[in-house]
């Protein structure tokens, strides 16, 4: 997900030991901003003594060990939680994942058009799609094609990104058709370059009568929940 570059640079200066009075100060940033992006960058052993005896205040010691602990107990909370999320869904049946696969095609799926396609950014998104239209549509690897859809100024990793969704999906290449390179209103920065990839987009071939079969799944899910 791209990041404001206050964002990452306040980020790089905590993982280097920064305090965070330090980092508003060299970036002129709010202090509760600062302590919001910051808040899970854990700091050494090391770089807490520096900044103690930077402060020389045990006051400063105390609050810096209360920091920590807090970001410690907040980080076993959301394991905690994520680990009663997978329990709660636990191993889901055919019509469950069904359902699920049509709700979300409803939320995100094309509709206006009469094929069957979707697009995300999100490989795990995109895995549960296909492997839903390969269930329940028939389709095949054959079946689908592949678009990837990019930032202009990574118009230099078209072939990168594109094996990326290839081997990801385990679709071939040679069912990718020429990228779409957008030109963005707004720079945008990432914490790595090579951490984007862009969207894909998967569309279905001859899908007219898969999609209205589609439609009408969608149609049932609202008459029985609306």
């Amino acid at each position: 997900m791209a990041k404001s570059k206050l964002k990452l640079k306040a980020q790089v200066l905590r993982r280097g030991g920064r305090g965070i009075r330090e980092i508003v100060a060299i970036l002129k940033i709010p202090l509760s901003t600062t302590s919001y992006w910051c808040r899970n960058i854990p700091l050494s052993k090391k770089q807490q003594q520096r900044l103690i005896r930077r402060q020389r205040d045990k006051a400063y010691e105390g609050r810096l060990k209360a920091a920590e602990i807090l970001r410690s107990r907040r980080l076993r909370i959301v394991e905690s939680l994520n680990a009663v999320g997978v329990s709660e869904i636990g191993q889901i049946n055919d019509r469950e994942f069904f359902i699920a696969g049509a709700a979300l095609y409803w939320g995100e799926g094309y509709k206006k058009q009469e094929i069957v396609g979707f697009t995300s950014g999100d490989v795990e998104i995109m895995n549960f799609a296909i492997k839903w239209f390969k269930k329940f549509l028939d389709a095949t690897n054959k079946d689908f094609i592949l678009r990837v859809s990019i930032n202009k100024n990574h118009s230099d990793r078209i072939h990168e990104i594109q094996k990326y969704w290839s081997r990801s999906t385990g679709i071939s290449l040679n069912q990718f058709i020429k990228p779409a390179l957008i030109l963005a209103k707004q720079n945008k920065t990432y914490a790595s370059r090579k951490s984007y990839y862009g969207t894909l987009r998967v569309v279905l071939r001859k899908s007219t009568a898969k999609h209205r079969r589609l439609m009408g799944w969608i149609g049932g899910l609202k008459k029985s929940i609306c």
